[in-house]
């Protein structure tokens, strides 16, 4: 009787065992199962190819911001903050703003609840939302943004706040500078991350081409007050991404603005594309400003990829120069013994006069035009080239004198190159892309990783 009472008993706790486990999986099944649907993230439910704008814990401020770009938002824009606002654009041409709010307590099944948010769409006809295994027919079928290939290469996400968009989708550029900035800056950039990161504005753009680092990593200024100082590992690279990425009216206005400049530095018949560029065209430097009296100062740096050919274009770049205010001589001639006289003009460069000299092993040429005393100054060292208008420029220049200006300062990968840093001054960052947040003047540096450029904007702090 015992021996069956310890049977009995043993399989009843069996089955109490098996019974209670078949009670905790019902209990968690069902939880387990909605564990991926409530990781969802607004990437992982809007659409990859339709989505235009989203933006990540937005402040109230780029909230209007971005309002007067894409008035749709004003649908979902409330009291309550959002956690998450995107924009999505239809094949014909319709916009929809969908508002993320975060949920709190358990998923009820009501409608517009997808995993742990509340969404809040602008267009009428959304009478519920989907589950997960529903989303492709929600807002757009296809794939959702977070597998998007070019969402995926602008890396990982910042904590914070965030803001991604698609440049096909933004606004045109009213004016030259502005367009000019965003073609050196971003490319053929079509996928754009910006957050913020250390006080520095950070811009992730992809693709883009792969430009060439620059040798030095850091940016000086033999100017004591630089309005604008631009340096780039290759300025080859840089003027045929404008050919890329500028209509061919904005490149025509903007090579003739530059040949304007030049003119006044080096005279008319200087040749841009032939003599300058190819003397300065690696690790380029480009600085401009003015003196009390209100002159214009520039000075060219860079260097040549070889040094053949170097001296006749300084030797052209002097004779340029000369005929900017020629000596014209009335010449008088006579045939058949005066019986046919004539007169002719004749340009003469007596009206500049030359002087060289060497300073710290590096050839210095200076041509002083008689007339209104502009200078043409050059110095070649190998092929190291200094082109400037100003004496005292160049001789801080060559005595490696000036001003510090810090790039902005923030982690990036070991396999990140500088290939550009720039000074931009006020007016132009009156015209910047809207994404740039910074007012005022500011230091920009670019990096490259493979096919994704990284632009960092700081504050303008000089350094002596």
């Amino acid at each position: 009787m015992t021996k069956h009472t310890t049977i009995i008993a043993s399989t009843a706790a069996i089955l109490f065992a098996l019974v209670l486990a078949c009670i905790i999986a019902l209990l968690l099944i069902p939880g387990v199962q909605l564990l991926p649907f409530y990781s969802l993230e607004p990437q992982n439910i809007l659409p990859a190819t339709n989505t235009v704008l989203l933006m990540k814990n937005p402040s109230p401020e780029q909230l209007q911001q971005w309002k007067s770009v894409f008035p749709v938002l004003d649908d979902v824009i409330s009291e309550a903050p959002l956690d998450a606002v995107g924009v999505v654009e239809f094949p014909q041409g319709e916009m929809q703003s969908v508002g993320f709010l975060k949920k709190f307590g358990v998923w009820d099944g009501k409608s517009c609840d997808i995993g742990p948010y509340r969404i809040i769409v602008s267009s009428t006809g959304k009478d519920s939302c989907p589950r997960e295994r529903e989303l492709d027919a929600f807002l757009a079928a296809g794939s959702r943004l977070a597998y998007d290939h070019g969402w995926k290469a602008l890396g990982r996400l910042p904590k914070e706040s965030w803001i991604f968009m698609r440049t096909d989708a933004l606004p045109n550029a009213q004016t030259l500078p502005q367009r000019a900035l965003h073609a050196s800056l971003l490319g053929n950039a079509t996928h754009l991350l910006s957050f913020q990161e250390n006080g520095n504005t950070v811009v992730r753009a992809w693709p883009s081409t792969p430009l060439s680092p620059r040798s030095e990593e850091s940016l000086s200024s033999p100017l004591e007050n630089p309005e604008s100082a631009l340096a780039f590992g290759s300025l080859d690279e840089i003027l045929a991404q404008f050919n890329r990425n500028l209509s061919s009216d904005d490149h025509i206005i903007l090579e003739g603005l530059l040949l304007q400049k030049l003119e006044d530095l080096g005279g008319s018949q200087v040749s841009l594309r032939y003599e300058l560029l190819p003397l300065v065209t690696l690790d380029a430097e480009i600085h401009t400003g003015t003196t009390a009296s209100g002159a214009k100062l520039i000075l060219l740096t860079g260097n040549a990829h070889n040094t053949t050919d170097i001296d006749s274009r300084i030797d052209a770049l002097h004779r340029s120069f000369k005929l900017r205010h020629p000596n014209v001589e009335l010449l008088e001639y006579a045939f058949d013994d005066g019986r046919f006289p004539f007169q002719t003009l004749r340009l003469s460069e007596i009206a500049s006069e030359e002087e060289s000299e060497q300073i710290r092993g590096w050839a210095v040429q200076i041509s002083r035009d008689q007339v209104d005393s502009a200078m043409l100054i050059t110095a070649v060292n190998g092929r190291q080239t200094a082109i400037s208008n100003d004496a005292e420029l160049l001789r801080r220049f060559l005595m490696e004198e000036g001003s510090a200006i810090p790039l902005p300062v923030t982690k990036r990968p070991l396999i990140s190159r500088i290939v550009a840093a720039m000074l931009i001054p006020d007016a132009w960052l009156e015209n910047a892309p809207f994404w740039m947040t910074e007012i005022g003047k500011s230091v920009v540096s670019m990096e490259q990783t493979g096919d994704v450029r990284m632009i960092r904007i700081s504050k303008l702090r000089m350094e002596n």
